[in-house]
């Protein structure tokens, strides 16, 4: 038979109200029977320990604590030399409920009243010492290694939700710590919901996980910043009049060029500068396949239709206008010069005789 001392979450604080003096009464499952899961193997606690009179006697009148005095070994358990600093409350009265044995808890610290009230105190366990019977059997289907045997009471602890292992009826149930007489053995601790083995595999899975949550939230946050940076810089620039006025002007441009380019019949509602660009270029080169094209290729033809058209125009009009300035020089000129030979006319001699 071994002694071993047990922190045991398996229950849930229910109903509390205001005592005549100002304390606080709670109504609360305090344990139960069945198999528990510590530290890797599977103790059974049969309803013949769980209400025997010794351990009834031992949780009537038990100290109640804030939390556990610590969190492992005979350390987590009181003493006379140390239940004035950490005792808050004690129990009541206790009783059995079917598998459970539930009890009323009357609370005398104020911080820890005002703690259950809002919530942050919600579920109970109980530090206690038994004996272990290491026979393996059964027991309506389930196997276990071990059975608990002479239980001794030594405290109840209030902690905050979540403290404990959830169970699928009692609120919590099962061990966070396994002391054996003395030294720590072995620990568990709690890794998102499950109970976990202390040990130098366990603690490199976890770092290697965090690291990789770490990472792929730094990654978020990476991408998130740059979206929140361009956001800005576009707003930026839609409350800066001088960059409106730019963009306006740019697109008054560009559908002028269509416009000169295109006719009266084109219309630019409800179009892109980039839709403008590609109705242009499939005007002039229909055949042209532009589906595989990237933007500079579109921007780079765009940009040479508007320069050879430009360009073919302005040396038309030029050509245009030479001849024209050509063709009123000459006539001018020939109209000059038939005005001044009249004028000389009547110096010259007459031909003829009289």
């Amino acid at each position: 038979m071994q002694n071993v001392f047990r922190l045991d979450f398996n229950g849930q604080s229910s109903e509390h109200h205001r005592t005549p003096q100002g304390f606080l009464r709670v109504s609360a499952r305090l344990t139960k029977t069945g198999i528990f899961t510590y530290d890797q193997h599977r103790e059974y606690r049969p309803d013949t320990e769980v209400f025997r009179a010794d351990a009834l006697a031992s949780l009537k009148g038990a100290p109640v604590t804030d939390l556990h005095p610590s969190e492992s070994g005979a350390e987590a358990f009181l003493t006379a030399a140390n239940a004035k600093t950490h005792m808050v409350g004690l129990t009541e009265s206790i009783e059995r409920d079917g598998d459970y044995l539930k009890g009323s808890l009357i609370i005398f610290h104020e911080d820890t009243i005002k703690a259950i009230e809002r919530g942050e105190r919600k579920e109970i366990s109980l530090g206690y010492q038994c004996q272990l019977d290491r026979t393996p059997g059964e027991i309506n289907g389930e196997a276990y290694d071990a059975v608990q045997t002479n239980i001794v009471v030594n405290h109840v602890a209030l902690g905050p939700k979540g403290w404990g292992r959830a169970g699928p009826d009692c609120a919590i149930h099962t061990d966070s710590k396994t002391t054996i007489t003395g030294p720590i053995m072995s620990e568990t601790i709690r890794l998102d919901g499950v109970d976990v083995a202390l040990n130098i595999a366990n603690i490199t899975n976890l770092f290697s996980e965090k690291q990789r949550q770490y990472q792929e939230l730094a990654g978020r946050f990476d991408a998130l910043s740059q979206e929140l940076e361009k956001t800005q810089a576009a707003k930026a620039e839609l409350e800066d009049p001088k960059v409106v006025e730019a963009k306006v002007q740019s697109r008054l441009k560009l559908v002028e060029q269509c416009r000169s380019l295109l006719g009266p019949d084109f219309r630019p509602d409800g179009k892109t500068d980039d839709e403008f660009k590609l109705e242009l270029i499939k005007h002039f080169s229909p055949d042209l396949d532009l589906s595989s094209k990237d933007q500079s290729y579109i921007e780079g033809m765009f940009e040479a239709i508007c320069g050879f058209k430009t360009s073919r125009n302005d040396s038309l009009a030029n050509t245009q206008k030479a001849i024209h300035y050509d063709s009123q020089s000459q006539a001018n000129r020939a109209y000059e010069k038939w005005v001044e030979h009249s004028a000389k006319m009547w110096t010259l001699p007459l031909a003829g005789t009289i």
